[in-house]
């Protein structure tokens, strides 16, 4: 679900959007634009865990140990629409329960919805590529020697899931992932989009949505400023549609 608490997996399958399964939820406003909410407006949503229980249907749990299930029914004929950064794109609403229960732990009237079939959100300059309820690209890559090198520069070393990448690579030098045109993982084909630029959700504890001061976008903007931003991390677009990445796949540098 996006912007909420990452997931930990030993592999993934990939499909036209991305990951199976990433990011194909989120939570909206409750009027009419339906613009997305995330932890730049609303850090307690880092709280939310979320487990899919089978295709249309995902568990939510609370710090508190208060859960509730949320399904999509993707026969219904009633199609509503949702704003991803200016994209409107068709989304399932989940229904009032799961909605009223998001609205009180997040203090703001809300709905949750999830991807449609008749979904479609093409990628910057594509026709083809397609992504899902991420904010641009459907995957993001960190090399592991990266984050040693920010860690090294910190007062306090931060864990990389601040970053949120899909894929975390190691054996590289530091910064190679942003010279990688086109890489092949198993039988995944990926092609480089254009780096990551970062914004305040990275200064938030994930385990605890609390701001953390600064840092680390402070010590990234003296080495990794740009005319877009400070960036870290390289997105990705899935060119072959489909194959399976598994932790310690070898990558190959096309």
């Amino acid at each position: 679900m996006k912007s909420c608490r990452p997931v930990d997996v030993r592999s993934f399958s990939l499909d036209p959007l991305g990951p199976v399964g990433d990011r194909r939820w989120m939570v909206v406003a409750n009027n009419k634009s339906r613009t997305f909410l995330s932890q730049r407006t609303h850090p307690r949503l880092a709280l939310i865990d979320v487990k899919i229980i089978h295709e249309g249907t995902i568990e939510l749990s609370l710090p508190n140990c208060s859960t509730i299930q949320a399904t999509i029914q993707q026969a219904s004929p009633v199609q509503k629409t949702a704003t991803v950064w200016g994209s409107q794109v068709v989304a399932q609403d989940a229904g009032d329960a799961v909605s009223k229960w998001l609205s009180r732990f997040l203090e703001k009237d809300v709905r949750l919805v999830g991807i449609d079939r008749s979904y479609q959100r093409f990628i910057r300059n594509s026709e083809i590529d397609q992504t899902s309820f991420a904010d641009a690209y459907p995957l993001l890559i960190l090399s592991r020697p990266s984050m040693d090198d920010l860690n090294e520069r910190l007062d306090f070393p931060i864990e990389i899931s601040r970053f949120r990448p899909n894929i975390v690579v190691d054996g590289c030098d530091p910064f190679d992932e942003d010279r990688w045109s086109h890489i092949k993982i198993g039988d995944c084909l990926l092609r480089a989009s254009g780096p990551c630029t970062r914004c305040v959700i990275t200064t938030l504890d994930p385990q605890t949505g609390q701001r953390q001061g600064q840092e680390p976008l402070h010590t990234l903007a003296q080495y990794r400023k740009t005319e877009q931003g400070v960036i870290f991390g390289q997105n990705f677009t899935n060119e072959s549609k489909s194959g399976q990445i598994e932790i310690g796949m070898e990558i190959q540098i096309l």
